[in-house]
């Protein structure tokens, strides 16, 4: 029988990376944001000070201060929404291929009629091909046994003619 791939249960590991990717892509989008409201902020400051002719020197910091903690609020809000919802959006992805690798062990077991599903795109495809191998390798089970009750027939029905003469 062939080696046994190593057991690594209830440990996810494309599920970890998808949302390890999905969490830095949103650290990304988040840090090129706060870059971006921190420069426009200084912008918008000094046009309003500019406009109402107020003198920018206590009161650019306290609005420095209260616009950076906001954003960095949002953030955290917006980063923890995304991370839960990668989390949701890939298990719910990832479902048919721990559905398929399911089926995979079951046959590799002997159970034969275990189907894999059949979703749209690549992993329907996948699936649909899974399932044609495991009826193909039904059919020659079955095609197996009859050979061998074809076989043990023929064997037997010459053996009784002989035992009938001894």
């Amino acid at each position: 029988m062939s080696e046994q791939p190593p057991r690594i249960r209830n440990f996810p590991v494309l599920l970890v990376q998808l949302v390890v990717a999905n969490i830095v892509v949103a650290g990304a989008v988040a840090a090129m944001l706060y870059w971006l409201f921190t420069g426009l902020m200084d912008a918008y400051f000094n046009s309003l000070t500019d406009e109402f002719d107020i003198s920018p020197t206590k009161l650019n910091s306290m609005f420095a201060m209260d616009v950076e903690q906001s954003l960095w609020w949002v953030i955290a809000v917006a980063l923890a929404l995304g991370v839960a919802l990668a989390l949701i959006l890939t298990r719910t992805l990832l479902r048919p291929v721990t559905q398929m690798v399911r089926a995979t062990e079951k046959i590799a077991q002997g159970e034969l009629s275990a189907r894999a599903p059949t979703p749209m795109g690549e992993l329907g495809k996948l699936g649909w091909h899974l399932n044609e191998m495991a009826s193909a390798l039904e059919r020659q089970e079955e095609e197996r046994q009859q050979l061998l009750r074809d076989l043990s027939h023929e064997l037997r029905t010459p053996l009784t003619n002989v035992k009938g003469y001894i």
